[in-house]
């Protein structure tokens, strides 16, 4: 067995970065803190000088996926509505990348400073927009709501899987069976981001008509 580090030498950053290799290559049930104070080469008690148990563990790795994938969105000057639906994207794609980190984040809440940051970024993008009050909340709350249908689908229902859907058809199925292609094989970003279209046509139509109306 190769000897235990020292306590002291072992940084919060280290812990996350190992944790999330173990979750890469074995999924959540292979992520225990004995098996990452191993990848450490320190005690599992030197652990818990930086999270306190496995389910602050996972949240770390959700906080840094999440504080990876947006980087320093907000920072440029673009248009709000490319720069969100960048956001967007790259916020999918982090957790399409990291499934142990999106299987967290889809059945509990992650309370972690990236994930605040995610909200204050999104109300500001949707200020940038026209909106404002409670329109920011309502905004941010159906595209983060759509965000997360879109990561949930992708990861558990891959498009192939829809053509046997035809196998369940009666004889009046023509509508599907005639579009089967299509529904089967679509690009999931391109599906996301068209999607996100639509939803911000019809939301900022609604609010901002409901806005001037208002005045």
């Amino acid at each position: 067995m190769a000897e235990r580090r020292q306590r002291r030498d072992l940084t919060y950053d280290e812990v996350v970065d190992r944790a999330i290799e173990i979750a890469q290559a074995e999924g959540e049930r292979g992520l225990t803190m004995r098996g990452l104070a191993d990848a450490c080469q320190v005690t599992p008690m030197a652990l818990y000088h930086h999270v306190e148990n496995k389910e602050a563990l996972l949240t770390a790795i959700v906080d840094r996926v999440v504080s990876d994938a947006i980087g320093d969105f907000g920072a440029t000057d673009v248009d709000w509505r490319v720069d969100l639906t960048e956001f967007f994207s790259r916020f999918r794609q982090g957790f399409l990348d990291h499934p142990t980190a999106a299987q967290v984040y889809l059945r509990r809440p992650v309370l972690s400073p990236a994930m605040a940051r995610c909200t204050e970024l999104l109300f500001a993008a949707f200020e940038r927009a026209g909106l404002a009050g409670d329109q920011l909340a309502e905004a941010t709350d159906a595209t983060v709501l759509l965000a997360i249908g879109s990561v949930a689908n992708d990861l558990t229902r891959p498009n192939e899987i829809r053509r046997e859907l035809l196998e369940h058809l009666d004889a009046d199925g023509t509508r599907l069976s005639a579009s089967i292609d299509v529904y089967s094989e679509r690009d999931g970003d391109q599906r996301f981001r068209r999607s996100l279209g639509w939803l911000l046509d019809g939301l900022l139509e609604d609010m901002l008509g409901e806005s001037a109306a208002g005045t």
